[in-house]
């Protein structure tokens, strides 16, 4: 299942989740002349710039690993 999450005017959160098991992954886009703070607590596996205090770099992308809620 494929949601989209923190949605704003210049930056967007899509998460795919696995059909069976809890495992996700979201994909989060910045492009903002601002960093944002991920809500995601899962680990950062690829970033453009890289992640600094769970923030993603203004102009730049997050592939982010979680767990699924349900």
């Amino acid at each position: 299942m494929i949601e989209t999450e923190q949605v704003g005017n210049a930056r967007i959160v899509i998460r795919a989740r696995a059909g069976h098991g809890e495992q996700s992954l979201a994909l989060a886009l910045n492009l903002a002349g601002e960093p944002f703070t991920l809500t995601e607590s899962g680990a950062v596996l690829e970033a453009e710039p890289d992640v600094t205090d769970r923030a993603v770099a203004r102009h730049g992308w997050a592939v982010v690993a979680g767990q699924s809620s349900g």
